[in-house]
This record gives structure tokens, C-alpha cells and sequence, in this order.
């Protein structure tokens, strides 16, 4: 690994900070703009799209099958002789 010491070096010109203002719901607020209002009440939300919300419910069934076969094959293991079954 090499490093060359006379390639000028990278500084700053200038340092500066900036500060955003957010507002009580964690929202960028507009300096100096009032907040606005909805005249129809709360606005809409914009939700997953029904494709993407079907394809969840299918991965948790799934995996819901999945355990339900894994817990049906556990209880249904022979208990050997002369044992008391687990509980």
C-alpha cells in the first residue's frame, strides 16, 4: 500500500450547520408558511397496494401450515414402552 504525501489534500472551504424545522407530527415544517388544513377532514394515507397485501396473508398461512405439520408430527410420535408419555 502506497500513499502518496505530495497529491494535494482534500479541505473544506467552508463549515456551516443547518438546522430543519419539524413540526409535532414529524413533518418537515416550511419556515415562515402557517401549517395547512385539510378541508375534508384527515387525509388519505396511501396503503400497500392489495396485491402485495394478499401475497403477506399467503407467506403467514403458509408458515401457520408449516408449524401446524411440525406440531402435528410431534404429537403424534409413538411413546416407547414403559414410559410416561411428555406433557
Amino acid at each position: 500500500c502506497l500513499f502518496d504525501l505530495t497529491a494535494p489534500k482534500i479541505q473544506l472551504k467552508g463549515f456551516g450547520v443547518y438546522i430543519e424545522k419539524i413540526d409535532v407530527a414529524g413533518r418537515l415544517a416550511v419556515a415562515g408558511a402557517p401549517p395547512k388544513r385539510m378541508a375534508a377532514g384527515r387525509p388519505q394515507a396511501a396503503g400497500a397496494p392489495t396485491s402485495l397485501r394478499m401475497a403477506l396473508a399467503a407467506s403467514v398461512m403458509l408458515l401457520l401450515g408449516a408449524l401446524g405439520i411440525v406440531v402435528w408430527q410431534q404429537l403424534q410420535k409413538p411413546v416407547p414402552c414403559g414410559r410416561e408419555p411428555a406433557r
